[in-house]
């Protein structure tokens, strides 16, 4: 009797959904390509020394948002290109790598700046992030 219960009961795939996975990978395409975007704003404030910062942000505090920030967003991405990668392969592998990139670097770089800043606090990264500001 329990057989034939469990034979008239059928169960659907979840991952039939082929237009919401499509619209998942397309969300974490565009969230990866943000997050490039957000860790190479980073690498820009870091390198060139006149880029305007936020006044009242320490550059140093500010840099570490944004690469948190660009480091999660990447992280996300990726998920959300795996859960929709047999929608468009090219897409997803597109979105696998603007994503992964940009998280290595965001990540080094976050590791970076908070080696710098907590454990072996020196003037000359405060000095080097902070002459942005100087130079307005």
């Amino acid at each position: 009797m329990a057989k034939d219960k469990k034979k008239n009961v059928q169960q659907s795939d979840p991952y039939s959904n082929m237009p919401a996975r499509r619209a998942v990978l397309w969300m974490g395409f565009a969230l990866s390509i943000v997050g490039l975007v957000v860790v190479a704003l980073g690498a820009l404030f870091l390198f060139v020394p006149k880029m305007r910062f936020i006044d009242g942000i320490q550059p140093a505090l500010l840099l570490e948002i944004i690469f948190a920030l660009g480091t999660g967003l990447c992280f996300i991405a990726v998920i959300f290109a795996v859960a929709g990668a047999n929608t468009n392969k090219g897409i997803a592998r597109l979105s696998f790598f603007f994503g992964t990139l940009a998280f290595i670097v965001g990540a080094a770089m976050l590791v970076v700046i908070l080696f710098f800043r907590t454990i072996l606090p020196l003037d000359a990264f405060e000095r080097m992030t902070g002459v942005a500001a100087m130079l307005l």
